[in-house]
């Protein structure tokens, strides 16, 4: 065979940049693709928990006759003076995930629970104020400890990144807190301190009333900066910002914020939108530019307005 013959069968340099950028543009316009359906999956697996998690409070009310309490605030037992009054910053009341737990299949966790004592978490402190301790260190009652660090991933968003030292013991969802402080008063919403909320009291309709919202456990400040410790530990409440989805306070709190403290309004990783159970345990996908009138309207338990949140 000739050098001429075996010259004319090789690849130029011109031929094979050519195939190298056809590669490159295939890539390029699949890689959206894949990032999308791996999005659209991890939407449909948190879809599907906030429906399992609607379903155990449904439980619970059928078993009770009435939801679980936001937190639990008791008179007696092992608890910081400022606790015993419900008006007072509860430094780490036991909350309404800790309630469910043998209704998600978690009787063991369930029984190793002290509701006598404090609650346990990691990080208790809120995000900006980091209550109950300055430095955000390990805190409450280490007879808790052990169900606090083995949170069931039911709780965790597949959308939110985690870390070894959150992804144990901090969850993405929250309960219908209303407006204000639910952590320390009674609220408009169907969960606060020591709520005992039966469903004849949505008297603006389960389905026009949120019961579940997400909360992402990791979230931005006002300032745009990524916040250094995470937020809503799994059962440990001393602030609103845990385990509680409220609209307004000091101020409004819209979906998906990160202006005035956002990290009391529902958000998620999801782009453009967060997920929701509403009181009758139907979930659905909710824009996160919902006019700010119809969103606060759907908190509300008893408030007589005619509205329809979001679609299907």
């Amino acid at each position: 065979m000739s050098r001429t013959s075996l010259r004319s069968r090789a690849f130029t340099l011109v031929e094979l940049l050519v195939v190298i950028a056809i590669i490159g543009i295939l890539v390029a316009l699949l890689l959206p693709a894949i990032q999308a359906a791996r999005e659209a999956a991890r939407r449909t697996q948190c879809g599907n928990q906030i429906k399992q998690i609607a379903v155990a409070l449904h439980n619970y009310h059928d078993t009770h006759r009435l939801f679980p309490s936001g937190n639990l605030v008791q008179n007696t037992g092992a608890w910081p003076a400022a606790c015993h009054r419900h008006n007072a910053v509860c430094c780490g009341s036991i909350g309404w995930p800790a309630l469910i737990l043998p209704f998600v299949e978690q009787e063991a966790l369930y029984t190793r629970l002290d509701f006598t004592r404090q609650a346990w978490a990691r990080e208790p402190g809120e995000h900006s104020y980091h209550e109950g301790n300055a430095t955000n260190a390990p805190f409450g009652d280490p007879a808790n400890q052990y169900v606090a660090e083995n949170m069931p991933q039911l709780f965790r968003c597949p959308a939110v990144p985690g870390n070894a030292r959150d992804s144990r013991n901090h969850k993405d969802y929250a309960v219908n807190g209303g407006s204000g402080l639910p952590d320390r008063n009674r609220t408009n919403g169907i969960f606060f301190v020591n709520s005992a909320t039966a469903m004849n009291v949505i008297q603006d309709g389960t389905s026009n009333t949120f019961m579940i919202l997400e909360l992402s456990h990791l979230w931005k400040h006002d300032t745009g900066a990524w916040y250094t410790y995470g937020a809503n530990p799994f059962f440990w409440v001393n602030h609103a910002t845990q385990g509680y989805a409220v609209y307004v306070e000091a101020c409004n709190f819209p979906p998906n914020s990160i202006t005035c403290r956002p990290t009391r309004g529902a958000r998620s990783m999801h782009p453009g939108g967060f997920q929701v159970a509403f009181a009758d345990a139907n979930v659905r996908f909710l824009d996160e530019n919902i006019d700010f009138n119809v969103y606060g309207s759907t908190f509300t338990v008893a408030s007589g307005e005619a509205v329809t949140a979001g679609t299907p």
